[in-house]
C-alpha cells in the first residue's frame, strides 16, 4: 500500500471551508441579540398593567414577556413586584364553619393582695401524723428489713405479729 500525500485528489484531505459549514450558527432573534435587563422589562410590564387598572400577576407578566421573546421565571417576577411595593393577592378568611368552635372562657381570677401571714404568739405546733417518723425509727426499720431479708418479708412478719397481738 502506498499513500500519496502530495496529490490534491486525496480523499483524506479536508479543506477549512468544509469544517466551517458543519454547524450553522443559530439565528438570533432581535431581542436575544442585545443584552436584556429582565427586571426592567418586568417593571415596565407591571407598570403598564397598573396603568390599565389591572392587578399585575406574575403569570400574566411571564406570558406577556414570552410573547416578546424574553423568558423570565415567575419567582423572579414575584420578587421584582414585591420590591416595587405591589401587594400580592389577599387571601379570604375561612368561613365560620371551618374554624373550630370557640372555647368558653374561664372567669377572671381575682387578684389577691400579697400580705404576710399574721404573726401569732401562741401558734399551735403541728400535730404529728401517723406518717411522720423520727430518724431513729427509720434507722431501726432499716435494720429490721435487713434482718428479715427484704421489705416484702419484713411486711409479712409485721402482719403476722399484728394478728398475734390482736388475738
Amino acid at each position: 500500500m502506498s499513500y500519496d500525500v502530495d496529490t490534491e485528489t486525496s480523499e483524506s484531505q479536508v479543506t477549512g471551508d468544509e469544517y466551517a459549514q458543519v454547524a450553522p450558527e443559530p439565528a438570533a432573534t432581535p431581542v436575544e441579540s442585545a443584552k436584556v435587563n429582565k427586571s426592567a422589562e418586568v417593571r415596565a410590564e407591571a407598570s403598564r398593567l397598573i396603568d390599565a387598572g389591572k392587578h399585575p400577576r406574575p403569570v400574566e407578566i411571564v406570558r406577556a414577556l414570552e410573547e416578546r421573546g424574553i423568558t423570565v421565571a415567575p419567582a423572579q417576577v414575584s420578587i421584582v413586584l414585591k420590591k416595587m411595593g405591589v401587594q400580592g393577592r389577599t387571601r379570604r378568611k375561612k368561613s365560620a364553619s371551618a374554624t373550630p368552635p370557640a372555647r368558653p372562657s374561664l372567669p377572671p381570677v381575682p387578684e389577691k393582695p400579697l400580705a404576710a401571714p399574721p404573726v401569732v404568739a401562741n401558734r399551735p405546733q403541728p400535730v404529728a401524723s401517723s406518717d411522720a417518723f423520727t430518724l431513729e425509727q427509720l434507722i431501726a426499720a432499716k435494720a429490721f428489713v435487713e434482718e428479715a431479708g427484704s421489705p416484702r418479708q419484713a411486711m409479712a412478719l409485721l402482719e403476722a405479729l399484728d394478728r398475734i397481738l390482736d388475738s
